[in-house]
């Protein structure tokens, strides 16, 4: 989440900016129910990530084109080396 933000509500639940912990997988950050201050939680938030295509189309369909373009001379030259083995 962004480093500039106090509290944030999330369904029933008040999440404020104070770390408990880090892991590989996101950050544990305190809270407490938004009806009662004195149940607190702790909530997970874990980062998603954006997919290539969802970022930028015109590049994932350039990555893709240059991934046919390189499988294409591939099996070009595959073609060519059978038809001198069948002519051999």
């Amino acid at each position: 989440m962004e480093a500039n933000w106090i509290t944030k509500q999330v369904t029933k639940y008040i999440v404020i900016n104070e770390k408990l912990s880090c892991e590989a997988f996101g950050c544990l950050y305190k809270g407490f129910y938004k009806d009662d201050e004195t149940k607190l939680i702790a909530v997970k938030m874990v980062k998603i990530a954006v997919t290539l295509s969802q970022a930028r189309p015109s590049r994932c369909l350039v990555k893709i084109q240059s991934f046919l373009n390189c499988l294409n001379k591939k099996l070009q030259s595959f073609k060519k080396s059978i038809i001198q083995i069948l002519q051999e």
